[in-house]
Order: structure tokens, then sequence, then C-alpha cells
């Protein structure tokens, strides 16, 4: 009968209570629980959380390394004409337009430009 009884109810130590499964799922209940954390975020500017976007990344890093991704190809070279050279010629034309209309309305005599 005492190998029945310590085979049911296996020793414990002295000075703590035997605890039954109910209380053990009440005493689980009253702690806290824990809450899975996000992952930490990096921090930048400053030591600020800061979320940093990916796009935004990809862009900086291509510009920061211009002289490694830059070809000279037919498209460059059309926005290197556009840009450089019709642009500022068309907003010069404009400009020299715009004072000899002025000039006209006041009756002054028309200025020559380059």
């Amino acid at each position: 009968l005492s190998s029945f009884t310590s085979h049911r109810h296996p020793p414990t130590p002295r000075g703590s209570p035997r605890t039954g499964w109910r209380s053990q799922q009440v005493l689980r209940e009253l702690q806290p629980r824990r809450v899975r954390q996000p992952p930490p975020r990096p921090e930048m500017a400053g030591n600020l959380p800061v979320t940093p976007n990916k796009v935004v990344e990809e862009w900086a890093h291509f510009r920061e390394n211009t002289e490694y991704f830059f070809r000279f190809n037919r498209r460059t070279l059309a926005a290197i004409a556009l840009f450089g050279v019709a642009v500022p010629y068309g907003i010069y034309k404009m400009t020299v337009f715009e004072m000899n209309q002025v000039d006209k309305l006041k009756g002054r005599e028309q200025r020559k430009f380059l």
C-alpha cells in the first residue's frame, strides 16, 4: 500500500504546499501575461525612433553612388540637350520677349540682347 501512495503522490519539498491542477491554473491566470514585443527599430536621426522607408533608402543609395550607375547613352544625351540647352534658351527667349513687350507699351525703343 505504501508503494501505491508514493507512486500517486510524488514527494514534495518541505514547506511547499501540495497544489492541485485547479489551483495551478488559477495561479497561472493571476500572473502577468507575456506579450510578444515588436522587434526594436533602428535608431537614426539623433536617436529618434524612425522607421526607414525602403524606397527612399534605395533612392539615397543610388544618388550617393551616381558615378557608378551613370551610363552615357542616347537617353542621357537627350536629357542633357533638353535641360542643358533647350530649356535655358527657351527661358532666355521668353524673358527677352517680355522685356520687349514692356518697352513697346511704355513707348521706349527696344533694347538689343546678345
